[in-house]
């Protein structure tokens, strides 16, 4: 219990504040240490995350979202060798721009103005994650890099709200084939399970009927869409309310929930102070 009480003002020193900026950041300078002793910890963090660094879109994802379209339409003309050997151009082109995004924003991220702030965006990219093993799109995965670094100082409803609508969740967690007759329940567990609430503060019910709200939604050319004739338009009964709630709706209500107010917590603390 005692790790976990405020650090006494007369605790705070050169090497408080040097833990501090490294566990805050990447990565930190020797001259920082006299602004940190000065400002205090609160102040510090705050001046770390007041700001969103810019980290315009690589020239490789462009390259990509211009090449895919035509590539894609010689793939379902092609047969035979010809076909297997766009799919190969397409995989190739795809993971050398993901490798190519992913060193721009090392640099981005090692350097000491922005380490705070792209930690934090990479630890809730961490919570809210896809895989680039199944979503197979560059940029679809810088999209959703993005969509972390965007609503990062938000409200966390918003950012899990647009989480919903993130092309590469969409793929990732197979809401494209959350139909209305047969909804695909993915989403919605890993919704509470590993993004809001944790095990324990949900039930199976609640994964089903939820699972309901995010029918139709869909994403077509990296772009979000809603398919309203996919929508189950009917009653739901969720954490013991009933409405004909939609994803938005869903989340607000989890949001309302015991689980809301430690998950996000607990997952930072283990990130970034001990997995006990």
């Amino acid at each position: 219990a005692q790790a976990w009480e405020p650090l006494p003002d007369s605790e705070w020193n050169e090497a408080a504040a040097r833990h501090l900026l490294r566990r805050v950041g990447f990565t930190a300078l020797p001259s920082q240490v006299p602004s940190a002793l000065s400002l205090g910890p609160a102040e510090t963090v705050g001046r770390m995350l007041a700001g969103v660094p810019a980290f315009p879109k690589p020239l490789a994802i462009q390259r990509v979202e211009e090449k895919t379209p035509g590539l894609t339409q010689q793939l379902r003309s092609a047969s035979g060798n010809e076909k297997r050997e766009i799919a190969r151009r397409l995989r190739e082109m795809s993971r050398d721009a993901l490798f190519e995004t992913m060193i721009q924003w090392f640099r981005l991220a090692s350097d000491p103005r922005n380490s705070a702030f792209e930690k934090w965006a990479f630890f809730l990219g961490d919570v809210f994650t896809v895989g680039a093993d199944k979503v197979k799109s560059a940029p679809l995965i810088y999209g959703h890099h993005e969509l972390m670094r965007r609503g990062a100082l938000g409200k966390m409803p918003d950012l899990a709200k647009a989480v919903s609508r993130s092309p590469a969740m969409i793929v990732y967690l197979d809401l494209q084939q959350n139909k209305r007759e047969a909804p695909n329940e993915n989403f919605a567990r890993e919704l509470f399970e590993l993004f809001l609430l944790g095990v324990g503060n949900y039930t199976e019910k609640d994964i089903k009927e939820a699972s309901r709200a995010f029918t139709g939604y869909r994403q077509q050319f990296g772009e979000f869409r809603f398919a309203r004739r996919q929508y189950d338009p009917g009653l739901k009964t969720v954490f013991g309310h009933t409405g004909v709630f939609d994803g938005d709706d869903v989340i607000d209500l989890a949001f309302k929930q015991r689980g809301a107010r430690t998950h996000l917590p607990h997952e930072l603390i283990r990130f970034d102070i001990t997995d006990d």
